[in-house]
């Protein structure tokens, strides 16, 4: 959608989020003491009338302290040498304070957190490799710890070849409002501009385990531009999945088995 925007997308995949009164394997609806997690996507063929596995599509290393946070993140070849890696940094309370992207042993951006006196997430600022700030996002909660509402801000654009300034805490782009369901899973974000009008809407189901089993993005004007099912398979003895399918527009996309090793 937007530069900013997808980076800060791609790490909510990774459960950097932003109430921290969960710890990431909530977050990400992991159940049991996981230790680490071996993700595989693949994509994916059909023979005669059945979907099966074909090439790698990517390969994620992802480890938890016994706490259920985060310590190491990393994309890899199939060879388990890190492509992309995250660094993280934790204060006394267990909050992440500050994530450091590494791409092929090189810095490639730095993402810095502050939170409120009750851990809730409260601003993440994102700087490139010559430290200057490319995105600034700032939440707001209701009294449940949900995410109601976030501000997304802009740090620096280029135009004509020349890097433009926003100014210490950027400009504001979109502001998104959030839903959550009575299990605190959300159910829809809309994005607007600054000046009310409608962008985006996103819509998110969920089964009765907590999984995500399908997300639908809406344009301004209604229109369907992505719709995305998930279907999971394969659950171990804490219940959680070993395999999932992922489709796009009723066309099955990538076929995802992952390992999960458990703390004793």
């Amino acid at each position: 959608m937007r530069t900013f925007l997808i980076i800060l997308v791609s790490f909510v995949l990774l459960s950097f989020n932003g109430n921290k009164k969960k710890n990431d394997l909530e977050w990400e609806n992991l159940k049991g003491k996981v230790k680490r997690v071996i993700t595989v996507g693949y994509s994916v063929k059909k023979v005669q009338t059945q979907i099966q596995k074909d090439t790698i599509y990517y390969y994620f290393i992802e480890e938890y302290d016994s706490l259920g946070n985060t310590v190491n993140w990393k994309s890899c070849n199939k060879k388990d040498t890190a492509i992309i890696k995250y660094i993280l940094k934790y204060d006394g309370l267990k909050n992440v304070v500050e994530l450091i992207q590494y791409k092929n042993n090189k810095l490639a951006l730095r993402k810095s957190f502050g939170y409120d006196s009750l851990g809730s997430r409260i601003e993440e600022r994102g700087y490139d490799t010559n430290n200057l700030l490319f995105g600034r996002a700032v939440f707001k909660y209701n009294n449940l710890g949900d995410m109601i509402k976030w501000y997304e801000y802009i740090g620096h654009y280029d135009t004509n070849g020349k890097t433009i300034q926003c100014g210490p805490n950027g400009v504001l782009m979109y502001i998104h409002s959030n839903k959550f369901d009575d299990k605190g899973n959300k159910i829809s974000e809309e994005a607007n501009s600054p000046d009310g009008s409608f962008d985006s809407k996103y819509v998110y189901k969920y089964d009765d385990k907590g999984n995500q089993i399908k997300y639908s993005d809406l344009s301004s004007k209604g229109k369907l531009r992505d719709n995305r099912i998930y279907q999971y398979f394969n659950f171990d003895k804490h219940d959680n999945w070993q395999k999932e399918i992922y489709s796009n527009n009723d066309k099955p996309l990538v076929i995802i088995e992952r390992q999960l090793e458990y703390y004793q």
